[in-house]
C-alpha cells in the first residue's frame, strides 16, 4: 500500500516520516496494552483511552481490549479482538512521527447496542475537544441510522477536524445488499474502503474481499481486502500530509486529497462504487508544498469539481 499510493517517494525523497503537529485518533475497541511500547517509538506522543462504560458502570473499563466482549466470544475471534490494535499499527506504519491516539469507544467493531452508542459519542466528543487531534480514523459502524453518532460528528467536523470512516466489510454476499455502513454513508464523513492488488488485477478497480463499496464512497486503498484497513491506511497519510503544513484548513486538506485522486486525474468525477479512486500521496505532498509558499491549489481547468461530499 505504501509503494501504490506513492508514500515510499516521501519517505526516500524528503526524509519526511511526520511531525508531531497533528493528531489521528483510532477510535476502535482499543489497543493491547502490550502493543504501546511498539507503537510509542516514534517522535510523535502515543496514548491510549477508553469511553465504553459496562453495562450499570459509571466508569470506563479502560483502553485495552476487554475478553468478555461480545458475550465472551471476542477473544476467540482473533481478528476482531486484535482490531483495534490492527489499526493503530497502521496509521503508525503510514506516519510513525505524528501524535496518534489509539481510543476504546465500542467493544465490538459492530455497533447493536444503546451502550456502544453511547461510548462512540462520547469519544467523538472528547476528540472533538482536544487540540492535538485533527483527525479520526474509525473502523466501526452498524446498519442503523443513529442520530447522537451523527451529531457528534458533526460538531467535531465543526472544529475543523476530519472523520474517516470504513465503508463496510462483510461476507461478499451480504457486502452487495447492505451497501455503505453508517456513518460513512454520512456526507459528514469521508469514507473509504478496500479495493484487491491492481497489480494483479491489471489496473482494474474491484472491491476487496470484504469491502463494501457504493455512492457514498470518497477513496479506495489499493491491496486492501477489507474498509477497516484502508481507512486507518488513510487517515495515517492524511496525518501524514497534514503534519508537515498545519496551517491547513479542513476544506483544503480535503481538496489536495481529491485533486490528487486517480478518478478525478483521469475524468474529474466521482465514480459511483470507486469514488475519487486512489490518492497519490506523492502528488498531495508536492500541492502541500505548495500550499506553504502560495495558499492555493493549482486545479486542472475545465473539470467538473466538487469537494468531498
Amino acid at each position: 500500500r505504501i509503494e501504490r499510493h506513492g508514500v515510499n517517494r516521501i519517505y526516500e525523497e524528503f526524509g519526511f516520516y511526520g511531525a508531531p503537529t497533528v493528531g489521528v485518533a483510532i477510535v476502535d475497541n482499543g489497543v493491547f496494552e502490550s502493543e504501546i511500547d511498539y507503537l510509542s517509538q516514534g517522535r510523535g506522543d502515543f496514548s491510549a483511552e477508553g469511553y465504553v462504560r459496562p453495562l450499570g458502570a459509571s466508569e470506563s473499563d479502560g483502553p485495552h481490549p476487554q475478553p468478555y466482549d461480545l458475550f465472551g466470544l471476542l477473544q476467540f475471534i482473533e481478528g476482531m479482538y486484535r482490531h483495534g490494535t490492527i489499526q493503530t499499527t497502521l496509521v503508525y506504519t503510514m506516519a510513525p512521527h505524528i501524535n496518534f491516539k489509539s481510543v476504546r469507544g465500542a467493544p465490538f467493531v459492530f455497533w447493536f447496542m444503546p451502550s456502544q452508542f453511547q461510548g462512540a459519542v462520547d469519544s467523538i466528543l472528547a476528540l472533538a475537544e482536544d487540540p492535538t487531534v485533527r483527525v479520526i480514523s474509525s473502523s466501526m459502524g452498524t446498519i442503523i441510522h443513529v442520530h447522537e453518532i451523527e451529531r457528534a460528528i458533526e460538531y467535531f467536523n465543526a472544529k475543523g477536524k476530519l472523520y474517516f470512516s470504513a465503508a463496510g466489510t462483510s461476507m461478499p454476499y451480504l457486502k452487495e445488499v447492505v451497501k455503505v455502513v453508517f456513518p460513512a454513508s454520512l456526507s459528514s464523513t469521508i469514507s473509504v474502503t478496500g479495493i484487491k492488488s491492481t497489480v494483479e488485477t491489471g489496473g482494474e478497480f474491484i472491491l476487496g474481499r470484504d469491502a463494501h463499496g457504493g455512492p457514498e464512497t470518497d477513496f479506495v486503498v489499493d491491496h486492501s481486502d477489507d474498509s477497516s484497513q484502508a481507512v486507518s491506511t488513510t487517515a495515517g497519510m492524511v496525518g501524514l500530509l497534514w503534519s508537515y503544513n498545519p496551517s491547513l484548513t479542513r476544506e483544503q486538506v480535503q481538496d489536495v486529497l481529491v485533486s490528487s485522486s486517480s478518478n478525478y486525474q483521469a475524468t474529474g468525477r466521482k465514480d459511483p462504487v470507486f469514488g475519487w479512486g486512489k490518492v497519490d500521496v506523492y502528488s498531495a505532498f508536492l500541492k502541500v508544498k505548495g500550499l506553504s509558499v502560495n495558499g492555493m491549489i493549482d486545479e486542472p481547468e475545465g473539470k467538473n469539481y466538487q469537494r468531498v461530499k
